[in-house]
């Protein structure tokens, strides 16, 4: 769908507001108002349950006996718990944007020892075993420079760790507002969330409840937790709303061109109120504009949005107060 520059929306706000003219300053305020604009506008159609430009979908996979997943740290998990080094295997570990190339495990006859040939040739600890016995490489740092990544740079050892290609490689996520829907293909189930306290309260101990796949999630400070705790590396794969950073200049708004009435008049009504807040009369037709703008494109549009509706997946859950924790398999 077209989208417009955010420098196309401050010449709109500059045109549209009389104050067309080449100044830094007023186009600094106008880029300003144009992000509380649009957050006011996010706020509306996820609101009405619009998510298009709002939404992106992910995936991680899960650390063996641990109980929650730090979505900005990335790590990779293989599936394979006995290995064999051959002559030839060498790989190529990056992490964090810094590559160790050549690393051989040719003479490794376990994962114990393709987890010290890593750490041995990366000069850090960010090879180890998970509780399956599993090859995990995990990044040093948190956040959007968080990445890992496994190659083959003669042979074919990876293979031999990792049998899913999308394991061999993850970027953190760090961009989650809120989370739609999440799920386990691997089992074919969702999980269902529910508020951290209550899961808590469910599985007290993570220890003492491990299961293949979790019944339930919560977020809490950004971390995503489990009930049971998942006993394998499981891949998850969710649909959830973005954290916009703030928009430059040079940037592509997020929605579509649609929505761009509705982000100017409200751009216009900030700089009315601080500008000249005693025009009263100015003031109050642009909220009428707005009013008018939300209605025909946001409110009554719903219908017309039906198959990006998706504002059902937040009512398709149990009652929080009506789940029993399920017993350790």
């Amino acid at each position: 769908m077209a989208r417009s520059s955010v420098s196309t929306l401050i010449s709109d706000v500059k045109v549209f507001g009389d104050y067309n003219l080449t100044d830094s300053d007023l186009d600094s305020m106008v880029l300003k108002a144009i992000n509380y604009a649009f957050k006011m506008v996010r706020s509306f159609m996820a609101q009405a349950g619009i998510w298009e430009g709002l939404t992106a979908v992910a995936s991680f996979k899960t650390i063996a006996g641990q109980a929650y997943i730090d979505p900005t740290l990335a790590h990779i998990v293989g599936n394979a718990a006995t290995f064999t080094g051959v002559a030839g295997d060498t790989v190529t570990v990056t992490v964090d944007g810094t590559a160790t190339a050549g690393i051989s495990l040719a003479a490794a006859t376990t994962v114990a020892l393709v987890v010290t040939a890593i750490n041995t040739a990366v000069g850090s600890t960010v090879a180890s075993e998970d509780d399956n016995g599993y090859l995990m490489i995990t990044s040093l740092v948190a956040g959007t420079s968080s990445a890992v990544t496994i190659a083959d740079t003669a042979g074919t050892p990876t293979a031999r760790l990792f049998a899913a290609t999308a394991d061999k490689t993850q970027s953190a996520i760090t961009d989650i507002l809120e989370i739609i829907k999440l799920t386990d293909r691997t089992n074919d189930r969702d999980i269902i969330p529910i508020p951290y306290q209550r899961l808590i309260s469910l599985y007290p101990d993570p220890d003492t409840n491990k299961t293949t796949t979790p019944d339930f999630y919560a977020r809490f400070s950004d971390y995503i937790y489990f009930g049971p705790t998942p006993s394998a590396g499981i891949r998850f794969y969710f649909s959830y709303v973005k954290s916009i950073a703030e928009l430059v200049s040079t940037d592509t708004m997020p929605i579509d061109t649609d929505y761009d009435p509705l982000v100017v008049s409200l751009a216009l009504e900030w700089l009315y109120t601080f500008l000249d807040p005693k025009d009263r009369a100015t003031i109050l037709t642009a909220k009428e504009r707005t009013a008018d703008l939300k209605k025909v494109l946001i409110t009554d549009a719903i219908k017309r949005y039906g198959v990006i509706n998706q504002s059902a997946l937040r009512g398709d859950m149990l009652d929080a107060y009506a789940i029993s924790p399920r017993t350790a398999e």
